[in-house]
């Protein structure tokens, strides 16, 4: 996501590819979603390897990123976030639950044939208009603001409004700093 952001070589990589895949995201602030926007949206984007000519085409590979954390971008206009979905995956595998043999159980011939069922049955749904998404788009734009601004963050969980206290700027601030 950041090499695409900021590094003008990158979106060459993205020349006919179906997918842009990325196992864990960097959290470091993106201040700049113009280019991100232009492949999402399969725009015209400027390509170029290193010491030969620019060109031109249109990206239709779809980006799928995940990681532990979001990370922070200062575009806050629906123009990128109507772009995201946000899927959670809470669960956590540790210790005697982990199983260190499932890719060989996953891509057996008989599990590979259940999850294809599974597939097209979800897509038999998604087709009838049931979509992928539970949560609003005001509802995942809420959260990824939350999640993506620090400052947000510790405001909507460790500060509670009271016209009757006071607290010093010096206070909040000691504790937004351990609370980052």
């Amino acid at each position: 996501l950041h090499e695409l952001a900021e590094n003008r070589f990158a979106s060459v990589e993205l020349y006919k590819k179906n997918a842009n895949l990325c196992g864990e995201l960097n959290i470091d602030k993106i201040k700049d979603t113009a280019n991100l926007k232009d492949i999402s949206a399969g725009d015209r984007v400027k390509a170029e390897r290193k010491f030969q000519p620019p060109f031109y085409f249109n990206p239709f590979a779809k980006p799928i990123f995940s990681g532990n954390e979001l990370p922070q971008i200062d575009d806050k206009t629906d123009a990128w976030t109507d772009r995201l979905v946000i899927m959670d995956f809470t669960a956590q595998f540790i210790g005697a639950e982990q199983n260190h043999n499932l890719k060989n159980e996953l891509t057996s011939s008989e599990e590979l044939s259940g999850i294809f069922n599974l597939a097209m049955e979800a897509l038999e749904r998604l087709l009838d208009g049931e979509g992928f998404e539970t949560r609003t788009l005001e509802d995942r734009r809420a959260e990824y603001n939350l999640h993506s601004n620090s400052a947000m963050s510790f405001m909507a969980s460790e500060l509670e409004l009271s016209l009757n206290s006071e607290t010093l700027k010096s206070e909040i601030f000691e504790n937004y700093l351990s609370y980052c």
